[in-house]
Formats: C-alpha cells, structure tokens, sequence
C-alpha cells in the first residue's frame, strides 16, 4: 500500500508550489553553488535577467569580469572562513546598474562545507531614494 507515500508527494508538491509562488511574488532570488561556484540550484533568479541552463555554471557566465570577481571573492571568503557575509553590491544587468542585497551562507553536509546558499534582493529602488534623500540632507 503506497497511498501515504502518495499522500506526502502531493503535500511536499504544494508546498513547493507554494513556496516558488510567494518567491515570484519578491524581488529575492535563491540559490545555492558548490564550492567550486557552480550553480546547484536556484530559484527566481533576477527575474529581468533571461537565464538558461544555469545549473553547472557560475557567475563568470552571466556577469561582467567585474561584477564576476567581486561576488566571486564574496564567496570565496565565505567558503574559506565558514562565516556568512551580508552586504549590498552593485551589479550591471542588461545595462543598467542595479543594487542587490547579497547574503551568502555555508551549506554543510555531514558537518562538512559543500557550498553555499544564497539569497539576493533587488534594493535598487530602496537605494536610489536613500541616495535621493542623502543629497537632499546635504
């Protein structure tokens, strides 16, 4: 009898479709990389940013060598030091500049650092008034 195997499929498909919907609704990606920086997984990646096949890729692929270096040393010291690292970095995106809110965590497995896990928040609009309101203040 599988029913209750069926019944925990569906419950776990729902959640997830809940959780990917509630994701779409934000302006956070999710995402996780080995550590050697390839992309493991990744939900709601920068939504006004077309990406295909981005599993077994890294940011070398998708950024400026600039913008690559600088979220690559990122997170580079994260793995090295097993520590997480929150900070707002800008990041050029079809052109345009755009600033993101950048937590980087270490993902272990069996007590051991596999990678890490990210969550990155598009405060673009957030910064341009704060910018705004500095000039304003001065």
């Amino acid at each position: 009898d599988i029913t209750q195997e069926k019944l925990l499929t569906e419950e776990l498909k729902q959640f997830k479709d809940t959780y990917e919907h509630l994701l779409e609704t934000t302006k956070t990606s999710v995402y996780t990389q080995d550590k050697n920086l390839l992309y493991t997984s990744i939900g709601n990646m920068y939504p006004d940013v077309q990406y295909r096949h981005v599993l077994g890729k890294t940011d070398k692929d998708f950024f400026s060598k600039k913008d690559a270096g600088n979220l690559e040393e990122i997170k580079m010291k994260v793995l090295k030091t097993e520590k997480a690292s929150r900070q707002i970095l800008p990041l050029t995106i079809d052109g345009k500049v755009k600033f993101y809110d950048l937590t980087v965590r270490p993902l272990y497995e069996n007590n051991k650092i596999e990678g890490i896990a990210c969550t990155s928040t598009d405060v673009t609009e957030l910064t341009e008034i704060q910018q705004q309101l500095a000039k304003f203040n001065d």
